[in-house]
C-alpha cells in the first residue's frame, strides 16, 4: 500500500515537474525540491551505474511523468500557457509557497543534528549566494533583450549547442535557475527550440551531448555537497528556492492586466491550497505507516 502510493505521487509529482519546466522563469529543480524528491533524483543521477537497477522503478517514473507533463505542457496546456500565463504562473508560485515552511523545517532540523541549532556564516553566506543567484536571473532578463545568435550547421555550431545541452543540464539541476531566461540572455533559445521542432540532428546531437555531460557531472558535484555539507548546500537551495518565488514574480509583473492578475490570485489560492492538501496528505499518511 505504502509503495503504491509513493508510486502515485510521484509520478504525478514529475508530471507537475515536467509542465512547471516549460515555464519562463520556473525551475523543474525548484519543483522537485518543493516536493522532496530532489535528493534522491540527484543522488541516482550522480550514481547511475548503481541506481539504474536497484532505484529503476523511481528512474522510470521519472522519466515517464516528465516525459507526460512536458507532452501535456506543449500539447494540451499550450493555449492555456499563451492565453493565460499570468494564472499559470501564479498557481505555480502558490504550489512553492506552500511548501518553502516545511523545506525550512527541514534546514532547522539539520542544524539541530548538526550544529545544535546553530547556523554560522557559511549558511548564511550560501543563503545569501542562492538567492542572489535566483535574483540575477531577474536583472539577466531585464537587460538581456539582445538578438538572436546565428549559429551555423559548422564545427563552431556544434561546440555552441554542446555549451547549450551544458547550461540546460545545469539549470535542470541547480533549483531557481530557468534555462529558458539563461538561453533568451544568450540568444540562443530560438535555435534551441527551432533544433527540436525541426528534428535538425546536427543541432541536436550535440545538445544531447551537452545535457548528458552537463547531467552526470553536475549531479556529482550537487550530490558531492549533499553528502559532505548537507546542512549548508540545503541553506543555499533554500535561498534558491524563496528567489524562485520573486523570478516567477517578475515574469508576472513584466506583462498583467489588473483582471490578469485578480484571477491569477485566485490560482495563487489554489496553488497553496493543492500544496498545503499534498503535505498533510503525506504526513497523515507516514503517520499511518508508523
Amino acid at each position: 500500500m505504502k509503495s503504491a502510493y509513493t508510486a502515485v505521487k510521484n509520478f504525478i509529482t514529475f508530471i507537475i515537474i515536467g509542465i512547471g519546466s516549460m515555464l519562463p522563469g520556473l525551475s523543474g529543480a525548484t519543483l522537485a525540491v518543493v516536493f522532496g524528491v530532489y535528493e534522491r533524483l540527484i543522488r541516482d543521477l550522480a550514481k547511475l551505474r548503481k541506481y539504474l537497477i536497484e532505484d529503476i522503478k523511481f528512474i522510470v517514473l521519472v522519466i515517464l511523468g516528465f516525459a507526460i507533463g512536458t507532452l501535456i505542457c506543449a500539447k494540451v496546456l499550450n493555449h492555456a500557457l499563451e492565453d493565460y500565463p499570468v494564472e499559470c504562473l501564479m498557481f505555480f508560485i502558490g504550489l512553492i509557497i506552500g511548501q518553502i515552511p516545511l523545506l525550512a523545517r527541514t534546514v532547522n532540523q539539520d542544524a539541530k543534528t548538526e550544529r545544535k541549532g546553530l547556523y554560522g556564516s557559511d549558511c548564511i553566506i550560501a543563503f545569501a549566494v542562492g538567492l542572489a543567484i535566483t535574483l540575477f536571473m531577474i536583472v539577466l532578463d531585464a537587460i538581456g533583450e539582445v538578438g538572436e545568435a546565428n549559429v551555423e550547421h559548422n564545427a563552431m555550431g556544434f561546440i555552441i549547442m554542446i555549451g547549450v545541452g551544458v547550461i540546460f543540464a545545469i539549470s535542470a539541476i541547480l533549483p531557481g535557475l530557468s534555462h529558458s531566461t539563461v538561453l533568451l540572455v544568450l540568444g540562443l533559445m530560438s535555435t534551441f527550440t527551432a533544433a527540436i521542432s525541426d528534428l535538425d540532428f546536427f543541432l541536436l546531437v550535440p545538445i544531447l551531448l551537452g545535457l548528458l555531460a552537463g547531467a552526470l557531472g553536475f549531479s556529482k558535484v550537487i550530490h558531492k555537497a549533499l553528502e559532505d555539507h548537507h546542512l549548508v548546500t540545503m541553506m543555499g537551495i533554500l535561498g534558491l528556492t524563496i528567489g524562485s518565488v520573486a523570478v516567477i514574480a517578475w515574469y508576472v509583473i513584466k506583462d498583467f492586466t489588473v483582471t490578469d492578475f485578480l484571477i491569477g490570485l485566485v490560482c495563487l489560492a489554489a496553488g497553496l491550497v493543492l500544496s498545503l492538501i499534498s503535505m498533510q496528505m503525506d504526513y497523515k499518511h507516514t503517520q499511518e505507516m508508523l
